[in-house]
Protein backbone atom coordinates (compact mmCIF):
# COMPACT_ATOMS: atom_id res chain seq x y z
CA UNK A 1 0.00 0.00 0.00
CA UNK A 2 1.36 3.40 -0.96
CA UNK A 3 1.43 5.92 1.85
CA UNK A 4 -1.23 8.59 2.02
CA UNK A 5 -3.01 10.76 4.58
CA UNK A 6 -5.97 8.35 4.75
CA UNK A 7 -3.90 5.30 5.63
CA UNK A 8 -5.47 3.62 8.66
CA UNK A 9 -3.90 0.17 8.80
CA UNK A 10 -0.85 -1.94 7.97
CA UNK A 11 -0.95 -5.48 6.60
CA UNK A 12 1.67 -7.94 7.85
CA UNK A 13 2.42 -10.72 5.38
CA UNK A 14 3.41 -14.20 6.52
CA UNK A 15 4.22 -17.30 4.46
CA UNK A 16 6.82 -20.01 4.13
CA UNK A 17 7.46 -22.94 1.81
CA UNK A 18 9.81 -25.86 2.44
CA UNK A 19 10.46 -28.73 0.07
CA UNK A 20 11.78 -31.19 2.67
CA UNK A 21 13.24 -31.37 6.15
CA UNK A 22 13.42 -33.53 9.24
CA UNK A 23 15.46 -35.19 11.95
CA UNK A 24 16.33 -38.57 13.44
CA UNK A 25 17.90 -40.06 16.54
CA UNK A 26 19.96 -43.22 16.37
CA UNK A 27 19.88 -46.13 18.80
CA UNK A 28 22.36 -44.25 21.04
CA UNK A 29 20.28 -41.08 21.15
CA UNK A 30 22.54 -39.11 18.79
CA UNK A 31 20.68 -36.48 16.75
CA UNK A 32 21.02 -36.13 12.99
CA UNK A 33 19.13 -33.39 11.15
CA UNK A 34 18.14 -33.18 7.52
CA UNK A 35 19.03 -29.66 6.50
CA UNK A 36 16.02 -27.75 5.17
CA UNK A 37 15.71 -28.25 1.42
CA UNK A 38 14.89 -25.19 -0.72
CA UNK A 39 13.30 -22.99 1.98
CA UNK A 40 11.49 -19.79 0.99
CA UNK A 41 10.22 -17.16 3.45
CA UNK A 42 8.10 -14.11 2.65
CA UNK A 43 9.06 -10.70 3.92
CA UNK A 44 6.61 -9.11 6.35
CA UNK A 45 6.28 -6.37 3.69
CA UNK A 46 5.30 -8.85 0.95
CA UNK A 47 7.11 -9.40 -2.32
CA UNK A 48 8.49 -12.65 -3.73
CA UNK A 49 11.01 -15.33 -2.82
CA UNK A 50 12.03 -18.68 -4.29
CA UNK A 51 14.60 -21.46 -3.96
CA UNK A 52 15.50 -24.63 -5.82
CA UNK A 53 17.69 -27.72 -5.38
CA UNK A 54 18.60 -30.54 -7.77
CA UNK A 55 19.96 -34.08 -7.26
CA UNK A 56 20.22 -34.09 -3.48
CA UNK A 57 21.30 -37.12 -1.44
CA UNK A 58 21.05 -37.05 2.35
CA UNK A 59 20.20 -39.20 5.36
CA UNK A 60 21.94 -41.44 7.89
CA UNK A 61 24.11 -44.11 6.33
CA UNK A 62 25.38 -45.90 9.42
CA UNK A 63 24.47 -49.57 9.70
CA UNK A 64 21.24 -50.11 11.66
CA UNK A 65 21.08 -46.49 12.91
CA UNK A 66 17.82 -47.14 14.75
CA UNK A 67 18.73 -50.54 16.23
CA UNK A 68 18.71 -54.12 14.98
CA UNK A 69 14.92 -54.14 14.50
CA UNK A 70 14.93 -50.92 12.45
CA UNK A 71 16.01 -50.18 8.89
CA UNK A 72 19.65 -50.81 7.99
CA UNK A 73 20.07 -47.18 7.08
CA UNK A 74 18.10 -44.09 6.12
CA UNK A 75 18.61 -42.41 2.76
CA UNK A 76 16.75 -39.64 0.94
CA UNK A 77 17.11 -38.67 -2.72
CA UNK A 78 15.43 -35.59 -4.20
CA UNK A 79 15.63 -35.13 -7.95
CA UNK A 80 14.18 -31.62 -7.97
CA UNK A 81 12.82 -29.24 -5.36
CA UNK A 82 11.34 -25.79 -5.88
CA UNK A 83 9.54 -23.39 -3.57
CA UNK A 84 8.11 -19.92 -3.92
CA UNK A 85 6.18 -17.41 -1.81
CA UNK A 86 4.48 -14.25 -2.97
CA UNK A 87 2.53 -11.46 -1.26
CA UNK A 88 0.82 -8.58 -3.05
CA UNK A 89 -1.99 -6.08 -2.59
CA UNK A 90 -4.81 -6.25 -5.13
CA UNK A 91 -6.08 -2.66 -5.07
CA UNK A 92 -8.87 -3.38 -7.56
CA UNK A 93 -10.40 -6.10 -5.37
CA UNK A 94 -9.39 -4.44 -2.10
CA UNK A 95 -7.59 -7.50 -0.73
CA UNK A 96 -4.16 -8.72 0.26
CA UNK A 97 -3.24 -11.99 -1.47
CA UNK A 98 -0.51 -14.46 -0.50
CA UNK A 99 0.43 -17.56 -2.48
CA UNK A 100 2.71 -20.48 -1.64
CA UNK A 101 4.09 -23.36 -3.72
CA UNK A 102 6.29 -26.21 -2.54
CA UNK A 103 7.26 -28.73 -5.21
CA UNK A 104 9.12 -32.05 -5.09
CA UNK A 105 9.88 -34.31 -8.03
CA UNK A 106 11.45 -37.76 -8.05
CA UNK A 107 11.75 -38.42 -4.31
CA UNK A 108 12.99 -41.76 -2.97
CA UNK A 109 13.25 -42.60 0.72
CA UNK A 110 14.94 -45.87 1.66
CA UNK A 111 13.60 -47.57 -1.49
CA UNK A 112 10.36 -47.89 0.51
CA UNK A 113 8.55 -44.65 -0.29
CA UNK A 114 8.70 -42.94 -3.68
CA UNK A 115 6.93 -39.90 -5.10
CA UNK A 116 7.09 -38.75 -8.71
CA UNK A 117 5.49 -35.39 -7.94
CA UNK A 118 4.21 -33.62 -4.82
CA UNK A 119 3.06 -30.02 -4.70
CA UNK A 120 1.56 -27.99 -1.87
CA UNK A 121 -0.32 -24.96 -3.19
CA UNK A 122 -1.96 -22.44 -0.87
CA UNK A 123 -3.57 -19.07 -1.42
CA UNK A 124 -4.82 -16.74 1.29
CA UNK A 125 -6.89 -13.60 0.85
CA UNK A 126 -7.48 -10.96 3.50
CA UNK A 127 -9.88 -8.05 3.21
CA UNK A 128 -9.10 -4.56 4.44
CA UNK A 129 -10.39 -3.38 7.82
CA UNK A 130 -13.63 -1.49 8.02
CA UNK A 131 -13.26 2.29 7.93
CA UNK A 132 -15.86 2.54 10.68
CA UNK A 133 -14.51 0.40 13.50
CA UNK A 134 -11.38 -1.28 12.10
CA UNK A 135 -12.96 -4.73 12.18
CA UNK A 136 -11.86 -7.28 9.60
CA UNK A 137 -13.09 -10.70 8.59
CA UNK A 138 -10.89 -13.73 9.15
CA UNK A 139 -8.68 -14.49 6.17
CA UNK A 140 -9.64 -17.25 3.74
CA UNK A 141 -7.07 -19.91 2.81
CA UNK A 142 -7.59 -22.45 0.01
CA UNK A 143 -5.45 -25.56 -0.55
CA UNK A 144 -7.41 -27.54 -3.14
CA UNK A 145 -4.83 -27.27 -5.93
CA UNK A 146 -2.33 -29.22 -3.81
CA UNK A 147 -1.62 -32.60 -5.39
CA UNK A 148 0.52 -35.74 -5.53
CA UNK A 149 1.11 -38.35 -8.23
CA UNK A 150 3.23 -41.42 -8.79
CA UNK A 151 3.25 -42.49 -5.13
CA UNK A 152 4.59 -45.99 -4.41
CA UNK A 153 5.15 -47.88 -1.16
CA UNK A 154 7.30 -51.03 -1.14
CA UNK A 155 7.08 -51.08 -4.92
CA UNK A 156 3.25 -50.91 -5.07
CA UNK A 157 1.44 -47.98 -6.64
CA UNK A 158 -0.78 -46.09 -4.21
CA UNK A 159 -4.18 -44.81 -5.29
CA UNK A 160 -5.19 -41.37 -3.99
CA UNK A 161 -8.80 -40.21 -3.73
CA UNK A 162 -8.82 -36.44 -3.50
CA UNK A 163 -11.55 -34.61 -1.63
CA UNK A 164 -13.87 -32.45 -3.71
CA UNK A 165 -15.05 -30.30 -0.79
CA UNK A 166 -11.81 -29.29 0.83
CA UNK A 167 -12.19 -25.56 0.09
CA UNK A 168 -15.98 -25.29 0.33
CA UNK A 169 -15.52 -23.47 3.68
CA UNK A 170 -12.14 -21.70 3.42
CA UNK A 171 -11.94 -20.05 6.86
CA UNK A 172 -11.32 -21.75 10.21
CA UNK A 173 -14.06 -19.87 12.05
CA UNK A 174 -16.70 -20.90 9.52
CA UNK A 175 -15.51 -24.51 9.68
CA UNK A 176 -15.96 -24.52 13.44
CA UNK A 177 -19.56 -23.37 12.98
CA UNK A 178 -20.48 -26.31 10.75
CA UNK A 179 -22.83 -28.92 12.12
CA UNK A 180 -21.26 -32.19 13.35
CA UNK A 181 -22.29 -34.16 10.26
CA UNK A 182 -20.79 -31.64 7.83
CA UNK A 183 -17.59 -31.23 9.82
CA UNK A 184 -17.16 -34.98 10.26
CA UNK A 185 -17.26 -35.49 6.49
CA UNK A 186 -14.08 -33.40 6.27
CA UNK A 187 -12.41 -34.07 9.62
CA UNK A 188 -13.09 -37.82 9.57
CA UNK A 189 -10.24 -38.82 11.85
CA UNK A 190 -11.18 -36.94 14.99
CA UNK A 191 -13.09 -39.49 17.08
CA UNK A 192 -11.37 -42.63 18.41
CA UNK A 193 -14.74 -44.25 19.14
CA UNK A 194 -15.68 -43.96 15.44
CA UNK A 195 -12.74 -46.03 14.16
CA UNK A 196 -13.00 -49.41 15.94
CA UNK A 197 -10.26 -51.81 14.92
CA UNK A 198 -7.99 -49.02 13.75
CA UNK A 199 -4.24 -49.31 14.40
CA UNK A 200 -3.06 -47.80 17.67
CA UNK A 201 -1.31 -44.85 16.02
CA UNK A 202 -4.58 -43.88 14.35
CA UNK A 203 -6.48 -44.05 17.63
CA UNK A 204 -3.81 -41.90 19.26
CA UNK A 205 -4.05 -39.26 16.54
CA UNK A 206 -7.86 -39.27 16.64
CA UNK A 207 -7.68 -38.69 20.39
CA UNK A 208 -5.29 -35.77 19.91
CA UNK A 209 -7.54 -34.26 17.24
CA UNK A 210 -10.62 -34.67 19.39
CA UNK A 211 -9.02 -32.77 22.27
CA UNK A 212 -7.71 -29.94 20.12
CA UNK A 213 -9.35 -26.58 20.87
CA UNK A 214 -7.65 -24.29 18.36
CA UNK A 215 -6.91 -26.50 15.36
CA UNK A 216 -8.74 -28.70 12.89
CA UNK A 217 -6.87 -31.53 11.20
CA UNK A 218 -7.87 -33.16 7.91
CA UNK A 219 -6.37 -34.30 4.62
CA UNK A 220 -6.40 -33.29 0.98
CA UNK A 221 -7.18 -36.97 0.36
CA UNK A 222 -10.27 -38.82 1.50
CA UNK A 223 -8.58 -42.20 1.27
CA UNK A 224 -5.49 -43.93 -0.02
CA UNK A 225 -5.63 -47.36 -1.64
CA UNK A 226 -2.70 -49.72 -1.23
CA UNK A 227 -2.78 -53.09 -3.01
CA UNK A 228 -2.02 -56.11 -0.79
CA UNK A 229 1.58 -55.51 0.30
CA UNK A 230 3.48 -57.66 2.81
CA UNK A 231 4.38 -55.58 5.86
CA UNK A 232 2.30 -52.53 4.87
CA UNK A 233 -1.26 -51.43 5.65
CA UNK A 234 -3.31 -48.36 4.73
CA UNK A 235 -5.74 -46.52 7.00
CA UNK A 236 -7.66 -43.51 5.65
CA UNK A 237 -4.94 -41.09 4.40
CA UNK A 238 -2.02 -42.95 6.03
CA UNK A 239 0.12 -46.04 5.48
CA UNK A 240 2.03 -48.02 8.12
CA UNK A 241 5.12 -49.92 6.98
CA UNK A 242 6.87 -52.46 9.21
CA UNK A 243 10.49 -51.58 10.11
CA UNK A 244 10.07 -48.17 8.51
CA UNK A 245 7.31 -46.04 10.01
CA UNK A 246 4.00 -44.35 9.32
CA UNK A 247 3.35 -42.21 6.26
CA UNK A 248 0.70 -39.46 6.35
CA UNK A 249 -0.42 -37.99 3.04
CA UNK A 250 -1.87 -34.56 2.25
CA UNK A 251 -2.15 -33.31 5.84
CA UNK A 252 -3.87 -29.97 6.44
CA UNK A 253 -3.86 -28.15 9.77
CA UNK A 254 -6.29 -25.24 10.02
CA UNK A 255 -6.30 -22.56 12.71
CA UNK A 256 -7.54 -18.99 12.89
CA UNK A 257 -6.60 -17.25 9.64
CA UNK A 258 -4.06 -19.90 8.68
CA UNK A 259 -3.59 -23.29 7.05
CA UNK A 260 -0.51 -25.51 7.00
CA UNK A 261 -0.11 -28.24 4.37
CA UNK A 262 2.35 -31.14 4.31
CA UNK A 263 1.95 -33.41 1.32
CA UNK A 264 3.77 -36.23 3.07
CA UNK A 265 4.96 -36.66 6.62
CA UNK A 266 6.79 -39.73 7.89
CA UNK A 267 7.14 -40.87 11.49
CA UNK A 268 10.23 -43.04 11.40
CA UNK A 269 10.12 -46.32 13.28
CA UNK A 270 9.43 -45.68 16.93
CA UNK A 271 7.72 -42.53 18.16
CA UNK A 272 10.95 -40.79 19.17
CA UNK A 273 13.45 -41.70 16.48
CA UNK A 274 12.63 -39.22 13.76
CA UNK A 275 10.37 -37.54 11.27
CA UNK A 276 10.47 -36.22 7.71
CA UNK A 277 8.12 -33.71 6.09
CA UNK A 278 7.89 -33.10 2.36
CA UNK A 279 6.26 -30.38 0.27
CA UNK A 280 5.30 -28.10 3.16
CA UNK A 281 3.67 -24.71 3.11
CA UNK A 282 1.97 -22.20 5.41
CA UNK A 283 0.25 -18.89 4.86
CA UNK A 284 -1.71 -16.36 6.82
CA UNK A 285 -1.35 -12.68 7.56
CA UNK A 286 -2.91 -9.98 9.69
CA UNK A 287 -3.75 -6.32 9.81
CA UNK A 288 -2.94 -3.69 12.40
CA UNK A 289 -5.42 -2.71 13.79
CA UNK A 290 -7.04 -4.75 15.28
Amino acid sequence: MSYGPSRKHVFLYHAYALALGGWMKDKNGNLTTIDSVAPSVLSIAGGFGSASVHDLNCGARRKFPFGESGPEGFSVYVGHAYTEVRGVEDEELGIYKTTVRSVLDNVRINDVFEVEHAEAILMSTHGKPSDDDGSVEEGKVVVGDSNMSGVTVAGKRVGLEKRNNIDSVPSYGALKLLGPASLTSLCDWNDPAAIPGAPQYAIDIATINQKSQNHLSFSVFKDVVLPPTPGARAFKSSIEVDDFGRIFLGEVMASHGMKQVTMFRIDLGCDNCGGVGGSDGTTNGSTIPP
